[in-house]
């Protein structure tokens, strides 16, 4: 069952009073410690995705240099910046760094009061055991000798306290296994426990004073009086204990598997992670031991009774709250990072009268060496708020793929230019730092799965100028969603641009329009924008779409500042740690991954389905020449078989990823998975032009890269759908779309004709 709009407000609004709230009401967040600081060299800024115009944009800045400072709309000279509009001229600004604090952990300040004598018990799953210390619980700071401390280290657990270490004789942590981890303290000695076994005793007569004014941390401790030293991995059942628990109490703890707590047991404090959503975590006891969550650490993942593997990955079935096995665990990295916190360095105005469309703050400044570097930050200026005629055409900006490329939100700042984009060319040089740099095509940098990115950091991957896979002119973002607007602008249609942010938070932007522009590589999509489209169509809309692998992963927005996006099967870039049965969103403990596994399937409202990607760019064929759209009102000049859709150069269109008919794909696909067997092409549908190749596309299970053979011999297609539910699609399966329009006339003539068709007038 979705959360509808409604359910959800409300939702929303009793996590504020219940979590936060609450949370604050027992514990004083002034008290708080932040991270250890990391510090960025170089000039980096964010903002929001987009704004009205006549409203203000705030720019949060961090430069270890002194900078300039301009706000320019695009213009139409998409390999430089010589025809941009400048709404801001430069600005000269002094250095003012700022540093990022990564790492998630739970902060208790209400500390329980500890006898002399007492027991700690957890469940871990660590993603490393090699490297730096991570602590587990603690109640300490490595600069003053009270406290204790539970961690493991080099694969052995280590406890200390009080200027004494206990540690375990030989490695007894297993990567990425659950484990039960206990240990009691008493003013005579300490005891280590792993998986009910005793593995280190010590004889001690510590003081055993606890600090005062210091937290309580889960999945961290004090550095200083800063949180460090993260785990990087998940906990479960973690609580604290009156008195030196006995071993058959440890080994009725282990068997439990987290699901249950003895009978004879009375923590004095108890962290369950039952919320599965939020940032606060409670004390079960009902003590007020509640604790915060710092940098947003993962919820859903299951706890130690769990076998995420286990579960199919095409059961319809399956709901994480029946059963009674999954238990609950919250995942830890210590790269976590999803708000810098920087403070608002410029903000401007935009014109009331600023056209809608992209737009770049735009950061100069000169290097040691003096070398002049460039930072840029792409947004979108929506129409105005107060407009009371909306423009018949709107253009959806894929922010939301924007986001989820965005490796190395602070790699190095480079001169202007278009530079390629790929993995390997974007990585991190700020030297003697190792700074956050997951995204949806990267783990953490322990391999946790991510399963979540932050808004509120700097987006390389926004760069105008970014092109992709050592493409010199070619780019899967910006630059290639810009040249729609380029071409729109050419011909003179009255259109405005907002981002799927915008669409996802109000389906309302659709209202008063007839034709929605669906562009690039619009491939993450809400369960809301899904639905809004579906029913703009259903109202009589249209639908133009020049972009593939359209609507194929779902994403959550249910927690401001976060998109929420679980990958799976491995072979389409999930990473090789995720299990189906992690796949489940915590908000609504709704199934992610595919759109097409997920309830909301893109065939359904697009009518294709992602079939695969290539690094060769290959021409359409024309398919169905009789049809209207080749000749009226533009003769569009094409006779069957004719080959179409061609960059300037003389490259094909169709490349990097490209989409056909569900049909297709099940003709591909030797069997299909259970529940699907019914997927066909639905009713209305005219194959107006096809990419013809033998290349092998993905089957409809999605879980063979490329390895399927086609015997419809398409690997993309053009196609026009009147759709039995309502509304018109013209779509153009291919993340090229944008450049073809752009550069092939062919394409340019067969577009204005759709749309005048659909009641647009150049």
């Amino acid at each position: 069952m979705r959360i509808n709009r409604r359910e959800f407000c409300t939702a929303v609004a009793a996590t504020t009073l219940t979590g936060p709230s609450a949370f604050a009401s027992k514990q004083d967040r002034s008290v708080l410690p932040q991270n250890v600081a990391q510090k960025i060299d170089g000039v980096y800024a964010y903002a929001a995705h987009s704004v009205a115009a006549g409203e203000e944009i705030a720019f949060h800045v961090s430069a270890s240099h002194a900078y300039r400072f301009s706000l320019v709309r695009l213009g139409s000279h998409y390999l430089d910046s010589s025809g941009d509009g400048v709404l801001v001229f430069e600005q000269s600004r002094r250095a003012a760094p700022h540093p990022i604090h990564p790492g998630s952990c739970v902060v208790v300040t209400n500390v329980p009061e500890l006898p002399k004598s007492f027991s700690v018990s957890l469940w871990v799953r660590p993603f490393r055991i090699d490297g730096p210390r991570q602590s587990l619980l603690s109640h300490s700071r490595d600069d003053v000798p009270k406290g204790w401390d539970l961690a493991i280290d080099e694969g052995k657990i280590v406890l200390t306290g009080w200027g004494m270490k206990l540690v375990t004789k030989k490695q007894v942590i297993k990567n990425r296994d659950w484990q039960h981890i206990a240990a009691s303290i008493t003013p005579t000695q300490a005891v280590l426990w792993h998986d009910g076994s005793e593995v280190a005793r010590l004889a001690w007569s510590p003081d055993m004073r606890q600090p005062r004014g210091v937290p309580m941390r889960l999945a961290a401790s004090g550095r200083g009086d800063r949180n460090g030293h993260f785990l990087d991995g998940d906990l479960a059942a973690v609580m604290i204990l009156p008195g030196a628990v006995e071993e058959q109490a440890i080994g009725k703890l282990f068997e439990s598997q987290a699901l249950s707590l003895p009978k004879e047991l009375s923590p004095l404090a108890h962290w369950t992670f039952h919320e599965e959503v939020g940032e606060t975590v409670a004390d079960a006891t009902g003590k007020g031991h509640d604790g915060l969550i710092i940098n947003r650490a993962t919820w859903m993942i299951g706890g130690p009774s769990f076998d995420a593997a286990q579960v199919d990955r095409f059961d319809k079935d399956y709901a994480p709250t029946r059963d009674p096995r999954r238990g609950h665990g919250l995942r830890f990295s210590a790269d976590d990072l999803y708000d810098c916190q920087w403070p608002v360095a410029h903000r401007v105005k935009i014109p009331a009268d600023a056209a809608s469309g992209f737009y770049c703050g735009r950061f100069h400044y000169e290097d040691d060496n003096g070398k002049t570097l460039e930072h840029n930050y792409t947004f979108v200026v929506k129409a105005p708020a107060i407009k009371t005629e909306p423009a018949p055409i709107l253009v959806l900006a894929a922010t939301k793929t924007w986001r989820a490329y965005n490796w190395f939100p602070f790699s190095r700042n480079l001169p202007h230019g278009r530079h390629p984009w790929g993995q390997g060319n974007a990585r991190n040089l700020n030297p003697g730092h190792k700074l956050p740099s997951y995204c949806l095509y990267r783990d953490h940098s322990a391999g946790q799965p991510t399963y979540q990115v932050g808004l509120n950091l700097p987006m390389p991957a926004g760069d105008p100028y970014r092109t992709y896979r050592g493409q010199e002119l070619w780019g899967q973002w910006v630059a290639n969603e810009r040249l729609v607007h380029h071409w729109l602008d050419r011909h003179e249609y009255d259109y405005e641009v907002v981002t799927d942010f915008d669409l996802d938070a109000d389906a309302g932007v659709l209202d008063g329009r007839k034709t929605l522009f669906i562009v690039g590589h619009s491939e993450y999509w809400s369960d809301a924008a899904y639905q809004a489209v579906d029913a703009f169509l259903k109202r009589g809309g249209n639908l133009v779409v020049l972009s593939a692998n359209t609507m194929f992963w779902r994403v959550d927005m249910h927690r401001p500042g976060i998109m929420g996006c679980r990958k799976f099967p491995r072979g389409m870039l999930g990473s090789a740690w995720t299990r189906p049965g992690e796949v489940y969103h915590g908000p609504d403990k709704d199934r992610g991954g595919l759109m097409r596994f997920s309830g909301n399937p893109a065939w359904k409202v697009v009518g294709m389905e992602t079939a695969g990607w290539g690094r060769d760019f290959l021409p359409y064929t024309v398919t169905h020449a009789d049809h209207p759209f080749f000749h009226e009102p533009h003769e569009v000049g094409l006779k069957e078989g004719d080959t179409f859709g061609f960059f300037g150069d003389g490259t094909g269109m169709v490349g990097h990823e490209y989409d056909v008919r569900p049909s297709v794909l099940v003709g591909a696909t030797k069997t299909m998975p259970p529940g699907y067997e019914d997927v066909a092409d639905p009713p209305g549908m005219t194959v107006l032009a096809a990419c013809l190749s033998d290349r092998k596309i993905i089957d409809y299970h999605a879980n063979e890269n490329l390895a399927a053979d086609n015997p419809s011999g398409a690997i993309s297609e053009i196609l026009y759908w009147e759709r039995p539910e309502g509304g018109r699609v013209f779509n153009i399966g291919s993340v090229s779309g944008p450049w073809g329009l752009h550069d092939d006339n062919h394409v340019s003539l067969l577009v204005r004709n759709v749309l005048h068709h659909f009641g647009h007038s150049e």
